[in-house]
């Protein structure tokens, strides 16, 4: 069970789990591996270099049941972005698949050599991370807040270009210390071992697709998953086919460096648990294909950084709507309405009687509504007998509601402390004063107006659809844009002396 709610302008996830009973470790897998302080293996989190999802508190509500409260992600998940672009047949920008590939070849660097985003630090020993569960939908977006945000920048929100990537679900991760025999089924469900190579093709599979966004089903595909067969299905050689004229072509080194996550014949035989007949006549699964973790560090990860930092920072400067063109806030999900738990006891309730409550609202009704109270029983004697009868001894005894009451409760035996309460039966006339109070209500209402409220940023229109084509165009080899050099604007934040990372080299085969 999931629920929302807010704590301090944040918006929280309360998941509910239940340990398994065949699992033997003291905690379940998402709060032993998770953000938490305390955690077996505890996975770095920082709010500049967000990459897992934060793990806030949690509590045991009873043995082998927990509450887990994670940090809400307010732009979805990468696969609701992806059917978002698929839905328009729109490219991915070439950006953002970038962005998802630092993002995601940190975290398989960490999973690896214990590396933690922004370090090159690998922990020596270390006990292997598998995820196991790396899917579009364990994967998702969050904008930051734009509270400092008066006016709109006039190159746009950068925030908007480049939103955290954050990887969540650690429901069924292991280590590698771990006993086999108690892994559960994960992604691959024929699997009961975790393996390098199944978080690193999940990784490919995810940047593959957002290539494919704008590629159509073909009209003969009875699959009813559109994403059954992607992206094996599709070679990235050929993504660029699909694309309108208008579209901006992937660049040569995205297409290069994703090809290394396909295997021979991909195309037909699209199952990575099946296997290749060599020349030779040897056998090999597809699988075995894979980069392994060292290519992601070594390689991937590296340029990915360079490409991200070179859009971030284009060195021609930037144009006016720079980041508007490249906005994919246009995806995130309609907002939710938090639920705000209130710590304080309620006050006690009022347990009067029907009677005593409906009489004190007789008496604060006013000389006009008085009158309406003797026309009532005129209008009774009128249409039904008995109902008059009953309210002439109403006015002569003043208490008559009470006497009547008494008498239809004289049948019913006196209760004890122990017996159930019989609530008394509702009087006639004052549920008919009540059903006047509230057709009255529409004109005796005050004036009202309806006030739109937003958290933490400025009153500023939610973009829903995607900026207008051609997105900005991808970087040359010498990693400066197409566009010229003139009628472009400094970057006011920008600096002469280069960074460490900006020092990166990268491999002399995939090097820009």
């Amino acid at each position: 069970m999931v629920s929302i709610f807010q704590s301090e302008h944040v918006l929280w996830k309360d998941r509910l789990i239940r340990k398994p009973d065949t699992y033997n470790y003291d905690l379940p897998e998402e709060l032993r591996i998770s953000t938490a302080s305390g955690a077996e293996v505890e996975l770095p989190w920082d709010p500049e270099t967000t990459h897992f999802n934060k793990l806030a508190f949690w509590q045991e509500l009873d043995e082998g049941y927990y509450s887990l409260y994670f940090e809400y992600c307010n732009g979805g998940t990468l696969e609701e972005f992806r059917d978002k672009y698929f839905e328009k047949l729109r490219p991915v920008p070439e950006h953002f698949i970038w962005l998802v590939a630092q993002r995601l070849a940190e975290a398989i660097r960490f999973f690896n050599f214990g590396a933690e985003p922004g370090t090159d630090d690998e922990k020596v020993p270390w006990d292997v991370i598998y995820h196991r569960d790396l899917a579009p939908n364990n994967v998702c977006i969050h904008y930051p807040s734009r509270s400092d945000a008066s006016r709109l920048p006039r190159a746009g929100f950068s925030e908007n270009a480049f939103p955290d990537i954050v990887l969540i679900d650690f429901g069924l991760s292991a280590l590698e210390s771990d006993d086999d025999a108690l892994l559960r089924p994960a992604i691959f469900w024929d699997k009961n071992e975790a393996d390098e190579w199944e978080d690193i093709y999940m990784m490919g599979k995810i940047l593959r697709q957002l290539c494919q966004t704008h590629i159509p089903v073909p009209i003969d595909d009875d699959d009813f998953n559109d994403w059954g067969d992607r992206p094996e299905c599709v070679r990235m050689a050929t993504v660029n086919d699909y694309l309108d004229a208008a579209d901006t072509p992937y660049s040569d080194q995205l297409i290069a460096i994703l090809e290394e996550f396909e295997w021979p014949n991909c195309e037909t035989e699209g199952d990575v648990m099946g296997t290749q007949v060599t020349l030779s006549g040897r056998v090999v699964p597809n699988y075995d294909y894979m980069p392994d973790a060292d290519w992601v560090a070594d390689v991937l990860l590296p340029l990915a950084k360079q490409k991200v930092r070179e859009y971030r920072k284009p060195r021609a400067g930037y144009e006016p709507e720079y980041y508007r063109r490249l906005d994919v806030s246009w995806t995130k999900p309609a907002k939710l309405m938090p639920f705000v738990y209130d710590f304080d006891n309620a006050p006690p309730g009022d347990f009067a009687s029907g009677d005593e409550s409906s009489k004190g609202d007789d008496e604060e009704r006013g000389d006009g509504e008085e009158s309406e109270v003797e026309e009532a029983p005129e209008e009774g004697e009128e249409g039904d007998g008995e109902d008059g009868e009953e309210s002439v001894e109403d006015e002569e005894n003043g208490d008559g509601e009470d006497e009547s009451e008494d008498e239809d409760m004289s049948d019913v035996p006196l209760s004890s402390s122990e017996d159930p309460h019989v609530c008394p039966k509702p009087n006639p006339q004052t549920r008919m004063l009540e059903l006047d109070t509230l057709r009255r209500y529409h004109h005796l209402r005050p004036r009202f107006r309806i006030v739109s409220l937003e958290y933490l940023v400025p009153l500023m229109k939610t973009i829903s659809k995607p900026p207008a084509l051609p997105i900005p165009p991808p970087l040359d080899d010498d990693g400066s844009d197409d566009g010229s050099d003139n009628n472009s604007e400094s970057n006011p934040d920008s600096s002469d002396e280069s960074s460490d990372e900006d020092s990166e080299e990268t491999s002399s085969e995939w090097g820009p």
